[in-house]
């Protein structure tokens, strides 16, 4: 079974399309990332990353397996936010446009609203 931890760092290493870059975001070791992605690829029976001295970018599979694992990490984070809203939390990524001459007020507003829900991010 695909781990939801393999399917986060393949799809930074989508995202980065560099593999220290991508571990590093990831919070683990370049060498550990690496080993992760290439024991994927060993259990899927397929080559997810084309490769030389560097990364060259994802195969047709890779493509597609990042383009689900996108779809499945959002589900999952939405059950997340399901189960913890049952529990009466409010969590979530807050996200303001604003013009420069509200950045002042903005900024209050995003303080207050993390004072009153601190496991929203802002």
């Amino acid at each position: 079974m695909i781990e939801l931890k393999d399917l986060q760092l393949l799809t930074a290493l989508a995202r980065h399309q560099h593999f220290a870059k991508a571990a590093a975001d990831c919070g683990i070791s370049q060498p550990a990332f690496s080993m992760r992605i290439r024991n994927l690829e060993e259990r899927l029976g397929l080559s997810i990353v084309r490769r030389a001295n560097r990364f060259q970018g994802l195969t047709e599979e890779g493509m597609m397996i990042v383009r689900r694992a996108r779809s499945i990490l959002d589900d999952a984070k939405a059950l997340e936010q399901e189960i913890a809203a049952s529990r009466g939390e409010v969590t979530g990524t807050l996200v303001l446009g604003v013009v420069p001459t509200a950045t002042a007020w903005a900024a209050q507003l995003v303080d207050q609203v993390h004072q009153a829900y601190p496991r929203i991010l802002a």
